[in-house]
């Protein structure tokens, strides 16, 4: 069992018990440890997030189908339940039972720990684009850009989006929590912001009270192939 969140049994029981399986797109929030805690009791300097570094199985994932798509720093929450969280992640599968084939290889195994080490809380939700879901125009480029990230437990919650001016890029409903802390999630909706649109989301939610249901926060990816890989979703050529 790891040590940063609750396995969800009853969800993984449903993809090998479901006829149907599709790709997904695997949500990740992390928090780190400030320095790396390994369970075998070495000392280490490294910080949470650099062993999580380590960890970065890229290896496995594309061994069964899948890569990572978004990898990307917080800079700002604006809604959220007090949680401080680091960094964001979107890692691609194939189907979801894809997941399941990488948790048995040993090589991700073996580097399993610098992930235990390094994690202090992740919630990780699998999610599926809509079909009303914009297909991002072939010249979109959104690495190094600001976005605004909302996950909702009601899928009729506010859309911050409407306050201020943005471009909607995705929109995914739930369909899982592969990992977390027992709550459940609805829908996934990105969005790209100027720097005019943050300060106006941060003026407008600065001290804002918490809340278990929502989350909004402001990011920046350093990597960000979320546009490709809706792209080849939509023409039906996933994977690549």
């Amino acid at each position: 069992m790891p040590n940063y969140g609750t396995p969800n049994t009853d969800y993984f029981a449903r993809w090998f018990s479901e006829e149907d399986d599709f790709p997904v797109w695997a949500l990740n929030f992390m928090r780190y440890h400030e320095v790396a805690q390994y369970t075998d009791g070495r000392e280490t300097t490294i910080s949470g997030q650099e062993a999580d570094d380590v960890y970065a199985p890229h290896g496995p994932l594309a061994a069964v189908g899948a890569r990572v798509v978004v990898v990307a720093d917080v800079e700002h929450h604006l809604v959220g339940n007090g949680i401080t969280w680091d960094r964001i992640a979107i890692a691609q599968y194939p189907a979801r039972k894809a997941m399941a084939e990488m948790n048995m290889r040993d090589d991700f195994k073996d580097a399993h720990d610098h992930k235990e080490a390094g994690m202090a809380e992740t919630i990780v939700m699998f999610s599926v684009p809509t079909a009303d879901s914009p297909v991002p125009a072939e010249d979109l480029d959104t690495a190094g850009r600001r976005l605004l990230l909302q996950v909702n437990a009601n899928p009729d919650a506010p859309d911050l989006a409407d306050s201020v001016e943005s471009t909607r890029l995705a929109e995914f409903t739930v369909d899982g929590v592969v990992l977390g802390d027992g709550r459940s999630w609805a829908r996934v909706l990105w969005d790209i912001v100027d720097d005019d649109a943050v300060d106006a989301l941060v003026t407008a939610h600065a001290g804002a009270p918490s809340t278990d249901g929502e989350y909004a926060l402001i990011i920046r990816s350093a990597q960000d192939l979320l546009p490709e890989s809706l792209r080849q979703h939509a023409a039906g050529t996933y994977p690549a």
